[in-house]
């Protein structure tokens, strides 16, 4: 028997790069995935190193219950 996926239950899980030093990972609102760097900084990411890494700026991403 095939248990139905709750989606209503998931939240997404963000991750940027050494985020460890600044409290990461964090849920990050779905509303919010349309401006991801912003909402970083915002949430004690330094902006600084977003752009030391420029276009190779990434994050790691995954949804939990």
């Amino acid at each position: 028997m095939n248990t139905p996926v709750r989606e209503y239950g998931k939240r997404q899980m963000i991750d940027p790069p050494d985020g460890w030093r600044y409290g990461f990972p964090k849920v990050i609102p779905k509303d919010q995935m349309h401006r991801t760097l912003e909402w970083l900084v915002e949430n004690g990411y330094p902006k600084e190193e977003i752009d030391r890494m420029g276009s190779h700026f990434y994050c790691r991403y995954w949804e939990v219950d």
